[in-house]
């Protein structure tokens, strides 16, 4: 592959690093990778590796810089073509976006931090088709710019760990360049710029409290920055008031090794720790964002989710600095060597071989996927609103289609067809756009139709009259309609006679639930029962334990109906001493109801409304059980081992009675009290049950997925 790596400078720093050590192993396995960046010191080890580096000016930020370097990125891309371009850093991603887009280059990026997500940050901020994470809780701060789950891959930093392994000569060297023979070394690498400072900050007060109680020490600083000159003031400062050298500024250096040879306790976050760990170097982790300190087994898992970066720690101070040097410099040879063997354990987390198959397989991945391309199907559907449901089911499907057939090309109709297209890697035209329509029908020759009850006249007949209306455009352009794991109404006797003939023409039918299915057989239709396509979407994460709370999904009622269910929501709240917890399925319609039920109940509220189906699926995995009145959140529960009750929902209620679960169903919110009895008493029972239902439904949408599939190939 042909990959275009763009970040704001190649100099010292962690992300620069992570660059680094990712393209050379690319290049290691043959692909062809450039690198585009303002320059800095590491451009001469990219070269050396093998990799190309394009000047462009990505660390600026005024305007007539950024549109000089969005004209050069265009000439670059249109004069190469590259398999993907992967930006790490925001300039570049906010220059390279756009004209990736518009070139049908497959375009990613890597989260290395936290930025502001403030107006007018969150706005211009542009990340990629699929986005990196470095560490679990930036994966979660990802979704504050409403990137969906299947769209966040976690990736280690990948650390070359004979680069910087101990090399006693090298150790010895540096430490007669210091004139510290006979000292302890405490050493710290960092970035000092702003905010990135404050661990060194921290670590100079403690130098200035220590060496009032011991003359063995020297504290060594290595890294430039904005503030380095401010710090080395200090630390002169220090060592004037002392008469002796306590604090020593290395400046940058490209070659850190010497210095952990040399030192005896290294302080740090993030990469600067996993290379001291690599160096064999007795490790405090702290750093700006918080401090962890001696890794042990139980913060193992926390230092992990947090890339060693320390995020939502207890804060750094030159006290908790002070005893944690003391401590390590205390230990006896087995304390000290059995902490080097946790911080080995933890380095194996954290190897390149790791990092660069993950980026691998999804370069792989998306780098065969066309948008502007003539489609090999149209998708239907009620897609491009802010509905969970309905965003779970197209993300099944298109990924369920992209497992089987990778090059698919496919074109989905779209109320907001340039965020579909961004969010499912998809050429998308707007669903009131007819023309535009059938000219894709025409390039496809396949319409998907479905899933979701698309054929009903209960909510507005116009609605059928739309859906039967592309159904009878593909009919006439002779292309073949599949119609996929959809529900039947409700509907009326009129509109049945309307829709049965478009459904005897279609290739392939299949319904999602009995009922649906039984419509069928009963009208001559040759129908398959199947499943939602949203039981194929089993992603997110599982909570340890469960949470104490339970989760509500509730659709806008009227003022009598709201004030029942708050009622009903304190009740259950008290009588089984659970948390509620609040959740809008469908956010246009419900995120404002929900939010009058939170206040007035006191209940949590996640977000503004689910539209990433991880998030719902990380939720019900921890909740006792749910009350719900949208269906997809009852189909999550099914995935999570969710106990359900479904409460005045026509096909929730259906869903349950094939889930074989019809005593947790509620006709009205006045009757969950009876239900949730029944499921509480049958809990553990209904956890097993589901479990089961789970695969079985999964089976069935994935048998039909091949199917569809085979109309593709």
């Amino acid at each position: 592959m042909k990959i275009l790596m763009a970040t704001m400078k190649m100099d010292i720093g962690g992300a620069e690093t992570h660059i680094i050590e990712l393209c050379r192993e690319l290049v290691k396995r043959s692909h062809d990778v450039t690198v585009v960046s303002a320059g800095g010191r590491l451009v001469p080890e990219l070269e050396e590796a093998g990799v190309k580096h394009i000047e462009i000016p990505f660390d600026r930020k005024n305007i007539i810089s950024v549109i000089r370097s969005k004209i050069r990125i265009k000439k670059l891309l249109d004069a190469e073509t590259f398999d993907i371009v992967h930006a790490h850093a925001r300039i570049p991603a906010f220059l390279c976006a756009g004209p990736c887009s518009k070139r049908d280059i497959r375009f990613v990026t890597t989260a290395h931090f936290m930025f502001s997500t403030k107006f007018p940050w969150l706005k211009l901020s542009r990340w990629g088709e699929h986005t990196f994470a470095v560490s679990e809780d930036i994966m979660y701060y990802l979704r504050r710019y409403r990137i969906e789950t299947q769209n966040i891959t976690t990736v280690p930093n990948g650390i070359d760990q004979k680069k910087f392994a101990r090399d006693e000569k090298l150790g010895a060297d540096m430490r007669k360049a210091l004139g510290a023979e006979e000292k302890k070394i405490i050493l710290h690498v960092s970035r000092l710029d702003g905010p990135s400072s404050l661990c060194a900050r921290k670590l100079l007060e403690a130098a200035d409290k220590t060496a009032g109680k011991r003359n063995d020490l020297l504290f060594v600083f290595v890294g430039g920055g904005s503030v380095q000159r401010e710090l080395s003031d200090i630390g002169a400062k220090i060592n004037n008031r002392y008469g002796r050298r306590i604090v020593f500024f290395a400046g940058a250096q490209s070659d850190v090794r010497p210095y952990l040879s040399a030192a005896d306790v290294f302080v740090g976050p993030s990469r600067a720790a996993l290379e001291a760990m690599s160096a064999s170097l007795p490790t405090v982790i702290s750093g700006s964002e918080g401090h962890i300190g001696e890794l042990t087994r139980d913060n193992f898992d926390f230092a992990i989710n947090t890339n060693l970066c320390c995020r939502s720690a207890e804060a750094v101070d030159e006290k908790k600095l002070e005893n944690d040097i003391f401590r390590m410099l205390d230990k006896s040879d087995d304390e000290i060597n059995s902490l080097l063997s946790l911080q080995r354990e933890l380095l194996s987390h954290y190897t390149v071989k790791n990092m660069t198959d993950i980026y691998e397989k999804e370069y792989e991945r998306i780098a065969k996927i066309k948008t502007k391309t003539p489609p090999a199907a149209v998708i239907c559907g009620y897609y491009g609103y802010a509905n969970a449901g309905d965003r779970a089911m197209l993300c099944s499907t298109v990924l369920a289609i992209r497992q089987r057939v990778p090059d698919a090309s496919l074109c989905v109709m779209s109320a907001k067809p340039r965020k579909t297209s961004r969010e499912y890697i998809v050429g998308s035209v707007n669903k009131y756009n007819i023309i535009a329509i059938r000219k894709k029908l025409k390039e496809a020759g396949v319409l998907i139709f479905g899933s979701g009850n698309l054929l009903q006249d209960t909510t507005s007949k116009r609605s059928l009259a739309y859906y039967l209306y592309i159904l009878k455009t593909a009919r006439r352009l002779g292309v073949k309609t599949v119609v996929y794991s959809n529900g039947i109404g409700p509907i009326s006797a009129a509109s049945s006679r309307k829709v049965v003939p478009y459904l005897k023409d279609a290739v392939s039918v299949s319904m999602r639930d009995t009922g649906s299915y039984e419509f069928c057989m009963s009208h001559g239709v040759d129908a398959r029962l199947s499943a939602d396509p949203a039981f194929m979407l089993k992603i997110g994460f599982t909570p340890k334990s469960r949470g104490g709370y339970f989760l509500v999904t509730p659709k806008k009622n009227d003022v009598k109906g709201f004030d029942t269910l708050c009622e009903l929501i304190l009740d259950v709240s008290e009588k089984y001493d659970l948390k509620p917890v609040i959740a809008a399925m469908h956010s246009d319609e419900d995120a404002a109801y929900c939010r009058r039920l939170a206040k007035k109940t006191g209940a949590l509220m996640i977000e503004n409304g689910i539209t990433d189906y991880g998030i719902l699926y990380t939720t019900l995995c921890g909740a006792e059980f749910v009350l719900s009145e949208r269906l997809h959140s009852l189909i999550c529960a099914c995935s999570a081992h969710c106990p359900m009750i479904s409460v005045q929902n026509g096909k929730g209620s259906s869903l349950l009675k094939d889930l074989k679960l019809e005593y947790c169903i509620a006709d009205s919110y006045e009757k969950v009290g009876q239900a949730l009895d029944a499921l509480m008493k049958n809990a553990d029972k209904i956890r097993a049950s589901l479990a089961e239902s789970e695969m079985k439904m999964r089976s069935l949408a994935e048998r039909e997925a091949d199917i569809i599939a085979g109309f593709l190939k």
